[in-house]
């Protein structure tokens, strides 16, 4: 007898499709923004439950994009190189978190977060704090990854 195969579906607040590429290479079948409808949503859980992946059609439309050649403003930027954790201090720096208050958020030392900083410049290219800051900003607003309300500040 095989052992039962998990199901996961992404239910999140961000509409990017970089997170929802990260999700499905990471095992995911679905991913869903919970701002969707509830029929929405349910139709998501059952596809899933069912086997069969979930997407959005915007974000299915833009993988599809990616797939097939075009190029996406995400792979212009590089931020596919980044880290799990580099994208998500990536996507704090854009909604205007200090490296100190990225650490108190994500319980992480401030050391720590200053090493992913130096990591997401040389990984992007950038060359100093304030290019980064800028392009945390730019990236996060194109990818419509910031949250409605950004994280509570400590």
């Amino acid at each position: 007898m095989s052992p039962p195969t998990l199901r996961i579906l992404i239910l999140t607040q961000y509409d990017a499709p970089l997170y929802a590429e990260r999700a499905l290479r990471a095992g995911a079948l679905g991913y869903v923004v919970k701002d969707q409808a509830p029929d929405e949503v349910l139709n998501a859980i059952r596809t899933v439950l069912s086997g069969e992946v979930y997407l959005t059609r915007a974000v299915a439309g833009l993988l599809l994009h990616k797939l097939v050649g075009g190029t996406t403003k995400t792979s212009r930027t590089g931020v596919e190189k980044l880290t799990d954790r580099e994208l998500h201090v990536l996507q704090l720096l854009g909604a205007g978190l200090s490296t100190r208050e990225i650490a108190d958020h994500l319980n992480l030392s401030f050391k720590t977060v200053e090493t992913h900083r130096e990591n997401i410049k040389s990984k992007l290219g950038l060359d100093g704090a304030a290019e980064l800051i800028h392009f945390a900003n730019e990236w996060a607003r194109e990818q419509g990854s910031l949250p409605s309300q950004p994280p509570k500040r400590a």
